[in-house]
């Protein structure tokens, strides 16, 4: 399925003359669909981007609607009960805690995520992938460049890519203030 959806993906760019050089999937958590027309939402990038790619129409979100359950489920194609990732929590039994996922200090991908995802398809079919911020991704070894979900520092630098944070330093972004 995650294939199918990536070989739609591509072959939509074709709409818009010669075939994707890059797929871009921009999800922006809590936005709604009918955002994009209401003149008092001023987003003009996002607009810009959506009027100039191509975008969903509509989603229809999993239960519950949370933000790593829903991003999980828009990744993999496949309800929570199959991809694993149930909510932005999960409660220990044996500390009768909860432990939060975001942002994500304990899990890698592989350890949360039962199902393929479409950038494990992508890395699969020999493309270079990313991931910026994206829920339940941290660690993840389809993705060839990435930015993690965390708010500390020492797993921010452990998680992401070496060799864009040495670029984001040598541009003078303070990647150090980052959390």
């Amino acid at each position: 399925m995650l294939r199918s959806i990536l070989l739609s993906l591509l072959a939509a760019s074709a709409v818009f003359g010669a075939p994707a050089e890059h797929v871009i999937l921009v999800s922006i958590d809590g936005w709604a669909q009918h955002y994009f027309e209401d003149p008092k939402c001023h987003m003009p990038a996002v607009k810009s981007l959506a009027a100039n790619g191509v975008r969903a129409k509509r989603m229809e979100c999993s239960f519950p609607t949370v933000t790593w359950t829903n991003h999980t489920t828009l990744v993999t194609g496949v309800h929570p009960s199959k991809h694993g990732v149930l909510a932005n929590e999960y409660f220990d039994r044996a500390t009768r805690k909860k432990v939060p996922l975001i942002p994500d200090p304990l899990f890698n991908k592989e350890e949360i995520v039962k199902s393929p995802t479409i950038y494990d398809a992508a890395k699969a079919a020999g493309l270079t992938t990313a991931g910026v911020i994206w829920p339940a991704s941290r660690g993840a070894k389809t993705l060839d460049w990435t930015v993690p979900d965390v708010f500390e520092q020492e797993l921010f630098e452990k998680y992401g890519t070496p060799s864009l944070l040495e670029e984001a330093r040598a541009a003078g972004i303070p990647i150090e203030k980052q959390m």
